[in-house]
């Protein structure tokens, strides 16, 4: 017996008309609602929580309120690149691994923390508990607005 795919034409919108506010993420989206004013004292900030928490949707309504760019990965990257932007960006989904090199990660931080640019950094989990090499990049994300997401209460 084969089995059969429906397709009910479900697309992903990731619009603020369909960003629900609830206990588990109300934090987060009041910050960015509130942005740029939330963030006068730190341009950088990261919401962090499990896949599925809404992360993705959130950054994306900041990406269209803040015109900022979003990046999976920056191993491709070159300083000289990054440090030519005049746009906010988002850095989705960084963790300890090829894709997001520490050192680089470590000098793109810098050079945003000292620009009039924002950054948004999203992660799974708590980017405090991760498993980072570089200790300078330990004490930049200890200085970020570090937000926690859950997992959609309300169903």
């Amino acid at each position: 017996m084969k089995q059969k795919t429906l397709n009910f034409g479900h697309k992903d919108d990731h619009s603020v008309k369909n960003l629900y506010k609830s206990t588990c993420n109300e934090v987060a989206i009041n910050f960015i609602y509130g942005w740029p004013k939330t963030s006068i004292n730190n341009n950088i900030f990261c919401i962090y929580g499990p896949t599925g928490s809404g992360k993705t949707h959130i950054s994306k309504v900041w990406m269209e309120k803040s015109n900022a760019i979003i990046f999976n990965g920056i191993s491709d990257l070159s300083f000289d690149y990054l440090s030519g932007f005049d746009r906010n960006l988002i850095f989705e989904d960084v963790s300890p691994n090829k894709n997001w090199p520490e050192n680089l990660l470590f000098e793109f931080i810098n050079e945003i923390k000292s620009s009039r640019l924002s950054l948004l950094i999203t992660c799974n989990s708590d980017p405090l508990k991760l498993k980072w090499k570089t200790k300078d990049l330990i004490s930049r994300f200890t200085s970020f607005t570090n937000i926690e997401i859950k997992l959609p209460d309300d169903f």
